[in-house]
């Protein structure tokens, strides 16, 4: 769920108007590819899709083909798009398998961090009096101190 909601803020993002059916198509294709891996055939993902909305493999693959354009034409940030779906090798398949990458990568880096920071908020100072507390008992119990 996380993923699905991550894609559509890229989208958004880059520049893909959320009113187009390639916005859709290009959310579930990227989850396709997290629930499948990198190497599916794309014959298959875009039928997937066309029968999940009642379209063809090829309206799917034009309405991606167009949400891409879009977003690489001037009504899309340059440098988001470059970012997400790049402006070197435009296929459907490049850019949506180079959105997959970045966008697992940084809900991976937001974990992480969110991982961290979780581990220092835990860390108190008052819990940090404790554990001295603790052990300043135990070392006069042993008669260290």
């Amino acid at each position: 769920m996380m993923m699905k909601r991550k894609i559509e803020d890229v989208l958004i993002k880059i520049g893909v108007p959320s009113n187009l059916s390639g916005f859709d198509y290009i959310k579930e294709a990227v989850l396709i590819l997290d629930r499948d891996g990198m190497n599916v055939k794309w014959t298959a993902v875009y039928y997937e899709i066309g029968k999940n909305h009642g379209k063809t493999p090829t309206m799917v693959e034009r309405g991606i083909r167009h949400a891409l354009e879009v977003a690489r034409s001037a009504k899309g940030d340059y440098e988001m798009a470059n970012h997400y779906i790049g402006f070197i090798n435009t296929s459907n398949s490049s850019s949506i398998s180079l959105l997959y990458r970045m966008t697992k990568r940084e809900m991976e880096d937001e974990e992480t961090a969110f991982s961290h920071n979780n581990i220092q908020a835990d860390i108190t100072e008052d819990y940090i009096k404790e554990i001295i507390k603790k052990a300043t008992k135990s070392r006069k119990c042993d008669g260290r101190i």
